[in-house]
């Protein structure tokens, strides 16, 4: 804790200096781009993998996932759950999540926006379902019962503003695609939703809740069934949140900075409160992110770099005295 604090002042003192260099997007902001894809190609379980490729994926974000899910996109019938990877929109946006998905059982596949993360990854939990504990928000729902409600849509948190859609002429024993595309233009209040199967919009409605609320995407799936349920193709598309770009603004500057410094070794932390690598926690690996994204003109204003921990309290004392030594000479 003494090396946080340190660590602390040192942030604190080069935070003026932070916020005269900006990296902007710039009009860029609103261009399309991967940002999650996964063929699920691995074996054995699929929590703890990384995500394939994708602007999101900086080599360190993998799959939150309960025991129910395997690397190879098949479904553990007996078990149920839900696998999740961090996100959180822009305001201004457009953002498309799809996915494909063979079940010829009677159990809901779930496919969706969340807000929050799964209890306990790795583990069976009954309560991980965008119906339950991780609240879905903008999500759908798909199975093969032969009746008229075998996908539903919902616009709210949990099972609130559940709707039917039109299934007529869909074949549940083929490969279909499921797509939810979420467009957050506005105050930030709000979002609209459109739900889709194979292109084909069925459904869409503004829902009501916080764009800030939103900070997972993934799939779920309710459990007891004899079949083998697959899902494979996941896909996020939507404006590159820049490395390094705490607040979602567009930017990496001073201000995403001080999320880190203010939130530095917080547990279950988000992204808008400096988690930039996705893992739970913020530290030094977020500061990283934020140092290098910032540029080589940002990054030149601080003396000192951010080693391994067993070196820290070394490389911070290092620091202070630098900075202390700057001060002087001014």
């Amino acid at each position: 804790m003494k090396n946080s604090r340190l660590f602390r002042v040192i942030l604190s003192r080069v935070a003026a200096a932070t916020v005269v260099g900006v990296f902007s997007l710039g009009s860029g902001a609103a261009a399309q781009e991967t940002l999650y894809a996964d063929s699920f190609s691995g074996t054995g379980p699929l929590n703890g993998v990384l995500v394939e490729s994708g602007g999101l994926q900086n080599g360190s974000v993998a799959w939150g996932a309960s025991s129910a899910f395997n690397a190879d996109g098949t479904i553990n019938g007996a078990d149920e759950g839900g696998a999740y990877l961090p996100f959180q929109p822009l305001v201004n946006s457009v953002y498309t999540l799809s996915m494909n998905v063979t079940n010829t059982t009677d159990r809901w596949i779930a496919l969706g926006f969340t807000r929050d993360a799964i209890g306990a990854p790795g583990a069976s939990d009954l309560n991980d379902r965008m119906s339950n504990e991780t609240e879905g928000i903008a999500w759908m729902l798909y199975r093969n019962n032969g009746a008229a409600n075998a996908v539903e849509s919902f616009a709210g948190l949990r099972t609130l503003g559940g709707l039917a859609l039109d299934t007529t002429g869909l074949d549940f024993n083929a490969n279909n695609e499921l797509e939810i595309q979420i467009d957050t233009t506005g105050d930030g209040s709000s979002f609209t939703a459109d739900w889709r199967i194979n292109g084909a919009s069925l459904r869409n409605e503004v829902v009501n809740i916080p764009v800030t609320d939103i900070n997972f995407v993934g799939l779920s799936f309710d459990n007891a069934t004899t079949g083998v349920p697959t899902f494979d193709n996941f896909l996020l598309t939507g404006p590159l949140t820049l490395f390094g770009d705490v607040d979602g603004d567009g930017d990496v500057d001073g201000v995403d900075f001080g999320f880190i410094r203010d939130n530095l070794f917080l547990a279950g932390a988000l992204r808008t409160q400096g988690d930039l690598t996705g893992d739970g926690t913020v530290d030094f690996a977020d500061y990283r992110q934020w140092k290098d994204a910032a540029g080589p003109a940002l990054a030149s204003q601080f003396t000192f770099s951010v080693p391994e921990p067993a070196s820290v309290l070394l490389m911070v004392l290092v620091g202070l005295g630098s900075v202390g030594g700057s001060r002087r000479r001014a």
